[in-house]
């Protein structure tokens, strides 16, 4: 999503730096802060004549990326050869901007959770996220792959990269 933000400068003329009562290097010159307050050579008060204010506008675009912003915590309890399907979401910041484009890439998809040299946990995704909320991934653990009992714990980083 595109944001448009509207930036308005406001610059006051007679509004200058005084440079009257500091010693200037030479070649160095600044208008005096109340130009209508200096004296000529006469001992006279300059008026000023007009005080104009000059209004600029400045327009950018923002783009914000597309980034995860739920936690996932799985935690399942699996007996014998049991196979275990455990579905979760992922929810985004915003809705993709495009269609088709942007994909959830897991640091590992396959995992040996007990370590014991089998591959015993997988998980799946839809190869697109085209929602703010992607509901259709889940974990499977296979349960006649882990040969150690007990509780098992691993951490998986998942990040948003673009189809190019």
């Amino acid at each position: 999503m595109k944001r448009i933000i509207n930036t308005f400068i406001f610059i006051l003329c007679g509004v200058n730096l005084f440079a009257n009562e500091v010693n200037m290097p030479p070649g160095v010159s600044f208008l005096p802060v109340y130009p209508h307050l200096e004296k000529n050579e006469d001992n006279e008060i300059n008026n000023l004549l007009e005080t104009k204010t000059v209004m600029l506008g400045m327009t950018t675009n923002v783009v914000i990326p597309l980034e995860i912003i739920s936690d996932i915590d799985i935690q399942a309890l699996v007996i014998d050869d049991q196979e275990v399907v455990i579905p979760f979401e992922i929810e985004m910041n915003k809705k993709p901007d495009k269609q088709n484009y942007y994909k959830i890439n897991y640091s590992e998809n396959e995992i040996d959770i007990d370590k014991d040299g089998k591959i015993d946990t997988f998980i799946y995704s839809n190869k697109y996220i085209n929602s703010k909320i992607e509901k259709d991934n889940y974990v499977v653990i296979k349960g006649r792959n882990i040969s150690k009992d007990g509780y098992h714990e691993k951490i998986v980083y998942i990040t948003v990269e673009t189809n190019d």
